[in-house]
């Protein structure tokens, strides 16, 4: 068999298998998120009615009770003394960077532009990679990045959906992404209350627990 022939078939099967693993995924979600079938109700042949109404997303605005989403953090504390350096490049905006103390998560909290300094407005946590590692960053003595609801990385997805609810968007990447979304402080006292345009919470799953976190307000 030749050079040529052997490569194209081992892509077309890592191809096969990156889609067996985001199909399962996302077969995974769908099966947690359907609701249960409504009980009979006494007496009478006729299903109860499946309640419609969707719980309004209750925002995560902080991590380990220490960064809170635009505001300054502690002089002193577990993400360290101020001021906090910020690194260019890595995202769109400037970030500051904070790896856990194993080394083995991150977590990258986005300054945007005309924001108050050693404040910040959106929060990014995974797995960490040489890509985070290269870039000049902070190491906490936190065991692992934690928001007050209690996502954080490796949590499950039932407990997920048991936290955050079933009113997402399910877009469907190398994993399954869970899009939560608050839009238009007219409708929502938590936007007006940070005079803030949009929120959104994205929770990237792989094998049914949560690989990433990203959470924070939409740039103005």
């Amino acid at each position: 068999m030749s050079q040529h022939l052997l490569r194209y078939l081992l892509v077309l099967i890592s191809v096969a298998i990156l889609a067996s693993c985001t199909s399962h995924d996302s077969r995974t979600i769908e099966a947690e998120a359907a609701p249960a079938a409504p009980d009979a109700a006494p007496n009478s042949a006729t299903p109860t009615p499946m309640h419609s109404s969707r719980p309004v997303l209750v925002p995560d605005t902080s991590v380990n009770e220490a960064l809170y989403l635009e505001h300054l953090l502690p002089a002193r504390g577990p993400f360290g003394t101020l001021p906090v350096p910020l690194t260019e490049g890595l995202r769109e905006s400037s970030v500051a960077v904070f790896v856990n103390q194993g080394r083995q998560q991150y977590l990258l909290a986005s300054h945007y532009e005309g924001d108050t300094r050693n404040a910040f407005a959106a929060v990014e946590i995974g797995y960490v990679s040489p890509a985070v590692l290269q870039r000049p960053h902070r190491q906490t003595n936190l065991e692992r990045f934690r928001t007050e609801s209690g996502l954080c990385l490796g949590l499950p997805l039932r407990q997920v959906l048991a936290l955050k609810g079933r009113d997402y968007r399910l877009r469907l990447t190398p994993d399954s992404v869970l899009a939560y979304r608050l839009d238009g402080p007219e409708q929502s006292p938590f936007l007006r209350r940070y005079a803030m345009p949009g929120y959104f919470l994205e929770l990237t799953v792989h094998q049914a627990k949560i690989k990433a976190i990203k959470f924070g307000f939409d740039y103005p």
